[in-house]
């Protein structure tokens, strides 16, 4: 459907089904006050299809708050409210079906922001701040009160706040206009449509669909015809790194996921925690960290067996009556079983108990903060990683184990929480000094 400018805010019909259909605006400043009493709906023009995995999805910009908001195309006909200044938003034609000159870098469409800019109040002075957008989930000084504040990825500083509910009426509006032939009172028997909710654009795992333009390009390079498809010289955004998960979570078929998660963690738990996903529940971890303790099990049976072979020949001599085998035997496996059971109640008790101890650290230090869920999670994996070490014989695994342990965690808060070395080092030192300081206690009372 098309209509004049003139027609912006008003009600037409559709020439093939006659259904009424409220014309959107692209003038905000003109209509600013019927968009704030919810009596008009705005057109979004610019945005980018994304594949996220059976469905597309359209990321486009609130034209009055500037939010990101993210839609399924295949309900991108209908009439949508920004989830955050409940504006009421039409996708054009072109953006749903993915033309090149819709494609934007989604930074204010036609608002006319500065789309090299991102726009934010800080959280101390409330006064607005202006940053390039390079520095996108960074931490930056404001330039008001000098305090230090978390930049957010997007402008989020909004232009006005339209009431939840709109409580416009249809006969309000003067001047219905019909598209295509007829005079009839369009608004007889007319009820609006609920909006669809729009939610605020977090996906992190989603990949930029090309446009129609450039999927018949690829096509016609494929068959060796020339391409007549203009080439943009302008340099694409620069983009935030993305988390890939863990090979633990996404390895490919025929991969190792339980290998080739240890490797990761034990040679390079920088990347490991850098790359994990901060909230995707608690199963995967928790699956790790059993797994890991099995395994740690079995490597401590094995590794174990030469030091007690030294040891039984050293000892053997010095025991008129000999080794009792059987004995030792049994005392092995009762060794192994209470390895394995001691284990089992360390993991709940470390995930989320010890979790919560280091967690409230954070808390207290300060710094951009992430759910409780990421910190379980980045103690989760950690136990299975060093629960394994005790391939490295019972002699040399009771040092390294905890010194391992203590360095995933440094490494987890400054990778999945971004907190800085100091502030790691602070709410590691809460988390190892309070347990202490709460055992003393309970054994002074109990004297």
């Amino acid at each position: 459907m098309r209509a004049p400018p003139a027609a912006a805010g008003k009600h037409g019909a559709c020439p093939h089904c006659k259904a009424v259909m409220e014309i959107p605006v692209t003038d905000i400043a003109a209509h600013e006050k019927d968009i704030q009493l919810g009596k008009c709906t705005v057109l979004v023009e610019q945005g980018s299809h994304h594949k996220k995995d059976d469905q597309i999805l359209i990321r486009f910009r609130c034209a009055c708050c500037n939010k990101t908001l993210g839609i399924p195309v295949k309900k991108a006909h209908k009439k949508i409210q920004c989830s955050q200044c409940n504006a009421l938003l039409r996708l054009s034609l072109p953006l749903v079906e993915n033309r090149s000159e819709a494609v934007s870098s989604v930074r204010g469409g036609s608002t006319g922001a500065d789309e090299s800019k991102i726009e934010f109040e800080c959280s101390q002075c409330r006064k607005p701040v202006k940053v390039p957008n390079q520095h996108a989930g960074k931490k930056g000084r404001c330039p008001h009160c000098k305090a230090s504040v978390d930049i957010p990825k997007y402008s989020t500083i909004n232009r006005f706040r339209v009431p939840s509910k709109p409580h416009g009426e249809p006969n309000s509006v003067a001047a219905p206009i019909t598209i295509g032939s007829g005079n009839e009172d369009l608004l007889a028997g007319y009820e609006p449509d609920e909006p669809l909710k729009a939610t605020a654009w977090t996906a992190a795992e989603v990949g930029p669909v090309p446009t129609t333009t450039q999927q018949s390009s690829a096509a016609t390079a494929d068959s060796g015809a020339p391409s007549t498809a203009p080439v943009s010289h302008n340099p694409q955004p620069r983009k935030q790194p993305q988390r890939l998960g863990l090979p633990w979570e996404n390895a490919g078929r025929g991969q190792s996921k339980m290998w080739a998660t240890t490797k990761l963690l034990w040679f390079r738990p920088s990347d490991a925690f850098t790359h994990m996903f901060a909230d995707d529940g608690l199963g995967n971890p928790v699956g790790y960290a059993v797994a890991g303790l099995v395994l740690g099990t079995v490597y401590l049976a094995i590794s174990s067996i030469p030091v007690l072979a030294i040891a039984c020949l050293l000892a053997a001599k010095h025991m008129p009556t000999g080794i009792d085998y059987g004995e030792l035997t049994i005392r092995y496996g009762i060794g192994l079983g209470a390895w394995l059971a001691s284990g089992a109640l360390l993991i709940p008790l470390l995930m989320f108990g010890g979790g919560a101890v280091l967690h409230t650290g954070m808390l207290l230090v300060g710094g951009s903060a992430k759910p409780f869920e990421t910190t379980t999670r980045m103690i989760g994996y950690s136990l299975g990683a060093v629960l394994q070490l005790t391939l490295l014989t019972p002699l040399v695994a009771p040092l390294i184990i905890p010194f391992y342990f203590v360095l995933h965690l440094g490494y987890g808060m400054t990778r999945s929480h971004q907190k800085t070395a100091g502030q790691a080092i602070g709410a590691l030192t809460i988390f190892l000094v309070f347990p202490s300081v709460l055992i003393g206690l309970l054994v002074l009372v109990a004297r």
